[in-house]
């Protein structure tokens, strides 16, 4: 499902950021998800609608996802972890499969995080490997 068509309003993220192509949204708990767009990654509290958090600058995103306390960002160059601290790592340095463009990720009832790519196929990745 994508989100090409609509973008965050400056309104709902204030007068600091442009407008921003919306890519994916995850949920993070009842009261917070997380919305990944064509620059950046951030946290919105649904009650009001306002950031709460911005989880990553680093560039586009593809599909996101919150899994075992951490959020998981889909890119056109593969797939990051970033940690509570804001620390982030590649997961594409131990599993190739996960440095080629990520086109979705799911969690599976099982605890299973399913990571589809654009041309290497699905991931399956619990308990960090």
């Amino acid at each position: 499902m994508g989100y090409d068509s609509y973008v965050l309003r400056s309104e709902v993220i204030t007068d600091v950021y442009p407008h921003y192509p919306i890519k994916s949204v995850a949920e993070i708990d009842g009261q917070n998800i997380m919305v990944g767009t064509s620059s950046l990654v951030v946290v919105i509290r649904t009650k009001d609608m306002q950031i709460t958090d911005t989880i990553w600058k680093v560039g586009r995103s593809t599909r996101i996802a919150y899994y075992d306390n951490e959020y998981y960002i889909g890119t056109p160059n593969g797939l990051y972890v970033v940690k509570k601290d804001k620390s982030f790592s590649f997961l594409g340095d131990s599993t190739n499969a996960l440095s080629k463009k990520i086109t979705d990720i799911k969690s599976g009832g099982d605890g299973t995080l399913w990571v589809a790519t654009g041309d290497a196929g699905i991931v399956g990745y619990k308990d960090k490997k």
